[in-house]
C-alpha cells in the first residue's frame, strides 16, 4: 500500500474500509482484532467526526499500518500551497515484517527457555 493523503473525515473512513476489504475482514473482524465496536467502525468509515485517536490508533495496529503526520510541501499542487496540515498515512510493510520477525523470535526464545527450566534439575 502506497502513500495515501488523508485530508478529512470520509477519506479516513474510506481509507480504512478499503484496507478492511483488502484483508477480507466484516467490520465485525477488524472492531474485535482493534477492540472497538462494530457500531462504531461502522459510524467512522461512514465518515463520522466523533473520533477519538487512541481508538484510531488501534484501528491502525490492527491493519498493521502506522500513521505519520507530515507538513505540507511549501510549494502545495501546482505551486499553490494547501490549507492546513494533512495528514499522510504511511503503510509501513517492512516496519510490520521486522515486527513479525522479531515476535516470532522472542516466542522462540520463550520455547527454548521453557524447555532448558524443564530439562533442569527441578524443573517442571
Amino acid at each position: 500500500m502506497s502513500d495515501t493523503l488523508i485530508s478529512d473525515w470520509i477519506k479516513l473512513g474510506a481509507f480504512l474500509r478499503q484496507a478492511r476489504n483488502e484483508r477480507g475482514w466484516t467490520q465485525i473482524q477488524m472492531a474485535q482484532r482493534a477492540g472497538v465496536s462494530r457500531a462504531w467502525l461502522a459510524r467512522l468509515e461512514s465518515g463520522h467526526r466523533r473520533a477519538e485517536l487512541e481508538s484510531i490508533l488501534r484501528l491502525f495496529t490492527a491493519l498493521d499500518l502506522r500513521l505519520f503526520a507530515r507538513a505540507n510541501d511549501p510549494g502545495g499542487v501546482n505551486g499553490a500551497p494547501e490549507a492546513g496540515h494533512v495528514l499522510n498515512l504511511i503503510a509501513a510493510e517492512a516496519a510490520v515484517a521486522d515486527s513479525r520477525s522479531a515476535a516470532t523470535e522472542r516466542r522462540q526464545r520463550s520455547w527454548q527457555l521453557a524447555a532448558q527450566v524443564a530439562r533442569s534439575p527441578g524443573g517442571a
